[in-house]
């Protein structure tokens, strides 16, 4: 039974951070659309602040705060301990979801 709710908090935590992910796609669509043209193309500078603000409050969302990323190579090396194949993880929850 256990097993059961942790896949559901899980599949309930992927479905929040995918409808957070695109918000956030929208307001970046929306950032990038408003960029000032130069010489006849379009610049592909963005507010920092905005982006940073939207980023925080999707981590803030998830619960996850005051973390601070790894590189590639950490996580490789995490998931390697943990004997995880490469792409273990991410087909986990999409079987998950699609349970």
């Amino acid at each position: 039974m256990e097993t059961t709710v942790a896949v559901q908090e899980l599949t309930d935590k992927v479905s929040r951070l995918e409808r957070e992910v695109t918000g956030l796609r929208q307001e970046v669509n929306r950032i990038r659309s408003q960029a000032l043209s130069i010489n006849g193309t379009k610049s592909h500078f963005v507010d920092q602040e905005t982006l940073n603000c939207l980023v925080d409050r999707l981590f803030a969302d998830l619960g996850v705060e005051e973390v601070e990323p790894i590189g590639s190579e950490a996580l490789q090396k995490m998931m390697a301990e943990e004997r995880l194949e490469s792409n273990e993880l991410s087909q986990s929850i999409i079987a998950a979801r699609e349970e």
